[in-house]
């Protein structure tokens, strides 16, 4: 009896985080990215090309107002600036940077 050796290749495909998606989206250097979803809102903070910082910001309350998720949008990315630029002394963020939304 002979065997047979039978090779199954599916096709590859791509999963992506939203994260990562949306970094590659920018054609900016340095930049910050947020994306508003129906529940959360993405930030992303590229630096040299190279996202750096990355987080998912929940909605406060459900059905919460677009000035309240906004406050709250700004009130992160305030700390991931100050965060980042507390880290990297010599290569700090510029300003102003460019806040793609």
């Amino acid at each position: 009896m002979t065997m047979t050796r039978v090779s199954y290749h599916p096709r590859p495909y791509l999963l992506d985080l939203p994260h990562l998606a949306l970094s590659r989206l920018s054609s900016y250097r340095e930049a910050i990215i947020v994306d508003f979803e129906k529940d959360c809102s993405n930030i992303v903070l590229v630096a040299d090309g190279i996202p750096r910082g990355m987080q998912i910001v929940p909605d406060i309350v459900v059905g919460a107002s677009l000035p309240d998720r906004i406050g709250q949008v700004m009130d992160k990315l305030a700390r991931m600036i100050e965060f980042y630029n507390a880290g990297h002394h010599l290569n700090p963020l510029p300003e102003p940077v460019k806040v793609l939304v």
